[in-house]
């Protein structure tokens, strides 16, 4: 079988470029005055936004919901 550790380019880039628009759509949101994600009392909140924002449709929205959840160890679902 083989070797799953390591990347193919396209994989790699994949994670490059998610990872250079998630920061850029974090900062655009710290520069508009949105913050407190690292607050631990507004998970609730958090996991609600997250599902708006599912159905919002944007991925970078969802993931940095998801990535906000996750540097607190939480879960999507309460």
């Amino acid at each position: 079988m083989a070797s799953t550790s390591k990347l193919r380019p396209k994989e790699a880039k994949m994670f490059r470029d998610f990872g250079r628009a998630l920061r850029k759509k974090f900062l655009a949101k710290k520069d508009a005055g949105k913050s407190g994600w690292d607050a631990p009392d507004w998970m609730e909140e958090c996991r609600e936004q997250l599902a708006a924002h599912l159905i919002k449709g944007d991925p970078l929205d969802v993931a940095l919901f998801a990535a906000f959840l996750h540097y607190h160890g939480e879960r999507t679902n309460a």
